[in-house]
Parts: C-alpha cells; sequence; structure tokens
C-alpha cells in the first residue's frame, strides 16, 4: 500500500514538473519573433502588426513598391506633372480624375443593382416551385388530374431557373471584371 502511495506521489510530481518545464505557446512565439533575422533595408514586410485594420493597403502607402502596370501609369503622370506645372491643368486633371471615378462608381453600382434583382428573382422563382409542390403534394385529386401539367411546369421552372442562374453567374462575372478594371483604371472602389 505504501509502495502504490509513493508511487501516486512521485507520478503527481513528475507530471507537475513537465507541467512547469513545459513553454507556452506565447513565450515560443515571443522568442521565434525575436530570433527571427532583420528584413533587408528598405523592404517591406507585411504582417499583424503592421497591416492596418481600416482601409486597406493602397499602392500610395507603399513606398518603393508598386507593380509594372502602375510603374508605367505612375511614370507617365509624374511626367505630364513635371512638364506642365500650371495650376489649371492640375485642376483640370482633379476633375477628370473625379469625373471617371463618377462614372466607374456608377457602372459598379448599375451592375450591383442588377445582381441584386436577379438574385430576387431567382429568390422568388425558388420559393413559386416550393409552393407549387406543396399545393400539388397535398391533393391527391390533383395529383391524379394533373400530373403532367404539373411535370411541365417544373420543367419550365427548372429552366428558368437556370437561366435565372446563369445570368446572375455572368453579372457576378461582370461586376468582378468592371472592379479590375477601376482598379486597373487606377479608381479603387
Amino acid at each position: 500500500m505504501r509502495f502504490r502511495v509513493c508511487f501516486v506521489l512521485l507520478a503527481i510530481a513528475f507530471l507537475q514538473q513537465t507541467a512547469i518545464a513545459q513553454e507556452s505557446l506565447g513565450d515560443a512565439a515571443r522568442r521565434a519573433r525575436m530570433q527571427k533575422p532583420a528584413p533587408a533595408p528598405g523592404a517591406r514586410v507585411y504582417d499583424n502588426e503592421t497591416i492596418p485594420s481600416r482601409g486597406g493597403i493602397s499602392s500610395a502607402s507603399v513606398s518603393g513598391m508598386s507593380t509594372p502596370a502602375n510603374t508605367t501609369e505612375t511614370s507617365s503622370a509624374a511626367e505630364g506633372k513635371a512638364a506642365s506645372p500650371k495650376p489649371a491643368d492640375a485642376t483640370t486633371s482633379e476633375e477628370d480624375n473625379k469625373k471617371a471615378a463618377d462614372e466607374w462608381k456608377s457602372k459598379i453600382d448599375d451592375q450591383k443593382n442588377e445582381i441584386s434583382r436577379l438574385e430576387r428573382e431567382l429568390n422568388v422563382l425558388q420559393r413559386e416551385a416550393q409552393i407549387k409542390a406543396a399545393v400539388f403534394y397535398a391533393d391527391a385529386g390533383t395529383q391524379l388530374r394533373d400530373s403532367k401539367k404539373y411535370a411541365d411546369d417544373v420543367r419550365q421552372n427548372q429552366a428558368d431557373t437556370q437561366s435565372k442562374q446563369q445570368a446572375l453567374t455572368d453579372a457576378k462575372q461582370k461586376l468582378s471584371d468592371l472592379e479590375d478594371q477601376s482598379r486597373k483604371a487606377g479608381h479603387p472602389q
């Protein structure tokens, strides 16, 4: 009996010692962060501490980093600004940029409205099909009299639903393309 009690006490002491000796995950992460080599000078590293919590990352906020598509646009824009220092031209350019941004925004908003309309129509078609099925299966007499008509209605509803789903998919793709074109034109939404 004493042997068992001693064995249990030793096992508990051993488990406590290993639990105390184990390092927490947070401590291990801190130690790994301290041991990580510093990034090269001029290189921008994004991690959870440096990513802004609101607004995202814009090309204006990244110093020294640009995509190849933006490089030609920014260099030609910089040449244009250097060549014509007139304030009237800058105002006109700002107005043109605002007009272009408004046009992109209106195109994107129109496409979003179209997607919303298609989603509503698809939802209505699906609900109507459910109601028709419930009514048909609730009445045995209707099942016997109008089974061919019901089957034709179901096929027609399925065809309509598929065409609406395809139109919705196409509209979402068009929205994605418009947003990409807007970003490439320099007007992020």
